[in-house]
């Protein structure tokens, strides 16, 4: 057992970043005063939510979700005053679907308030109901498939078991479906993704097959992998906490370093001093680390 505390939280939204550099695992020891700011209100990350939340209530209430994503498609071609209208005022909701189709609303009102709180555009909303078609093409597929939506349990494969949570989790047979929304623009690309290995390696259980889903705004992708594949990607996962946990600072760059707050061109928030293996990358080696940080400054 490594002689460091257990407080390492090696979740599935940092398993690449830590697996690849142990070092961004802890940062104020990898980097002598290195501090992190506070988060930044981010109003992209909201409607994200917003969309994970429509996307739960849609599987989990909707009628149909094939009947829902026709909805939404729908909705997102009123203008907007109007749409923002229909997400304000229940009646004139209900009232808008019966006049379109005779019959009461798939998803009821307040499943839809997600939208309206953070005005998530009707581009965003198009791009739900392509994800719900996607999900509701698989069920069709496979009849005796179960469902789930924001799955919880905890991974229990690593020394430090952190709980996880998965957006949408189908079974069928010897067939499973990991699947992740994702809003952000920046694509993600689906092979080789680490966040859903660690997903499937909390929730697999008898399954042979293994299938990994990113649900992304131009950008829909499955990639799939079987156990084998699955266990040698869980030893390497093991060995890196194990190292992490025995006090491994090393500091190494690469795809992984996209949103880590002391990469100095991070797309999350940042924090400082930036990471000394990012600064050689980027500006090359200098005597004078202060110097590069100034010119950073200046940019």
């Amino acid at each position: 057992m490594p002689a460091t505390n257990l407080s390492l939280r090696f979740s599935a939204s940092v398993a690449s970043k830590y697996h690849n550099c142990h070092g961004s695992a802890n940062l104020p020891a990898a980097i002598p005063g290195f501090e992190y700011t506070p988060k930044e209100k981010a109003k992209a990350r909201d409607q994200g939510t917003a969309l994970h939340k429509v996307m739960e209530h849609s599987i989990r209430y909707g009628n149909s979700l094939k009947a829902v994503a026709e909805m939404l498609l729908l909705l997102a071609d009123v203008w907007g005053k109007n749409r923002t209208l229909l997400l304000q005022d229940e009646k004139e909701y209900i009232t808008w679907w019966f006049l379109k189709k005779l019959e009461g609303p798939v998803l009821e009102h307040k499943y839809l308030e997600p939208l309206l709180e953070q005005s998530n555009s009707p581009k965003q909303i198009r791009f739900l109901a392509s994800a719900l078609v996607y999900i509701a093409e698989i069920l069709e597929e496979n009849p005796d498939a179960e469902v789930f939506t924001e799955v919880k349990t905890k991974a229990a494969w690593l020394v430090t078991k952190p709980s996880t949570t998965i957006d949408v989790l189908i079974r069928a047979g010897n067939r499973i479906w990991i699947i992740d929304l994702k809003a952000g623009t920046t694509p993600i690309e689906v092979v080789g993704n680490e966040q859903l290995l660690y997903y499937a390696a909390c929730f697999v259980k008898d399954e042979t097959e293994i299938n990994l889903v990113i649900l992304q705004e131009d950008n829909i992708g499955e990639w799939t992998i079987n156990r084998s594949y699955l266990e040698a990607w869980m030893k390497q996962m093991q060995e890196s906490e194990f190292a992490i946990l025995d006090g491994d600072l090393t500091l190494n760059i690469g795809s992984h370093c996209t949103f880590c707050p002391a990469n100095p061109r991070s797309r999350g928030d940042k924090g400082y001093p930036f990471c000394p293996a990012q600064l050689e990358h980027l500006y090359g080696a200098s005597d004078d680390a202060a110097e590069d940080i100034s010119i950073l400054e200046d940019e």
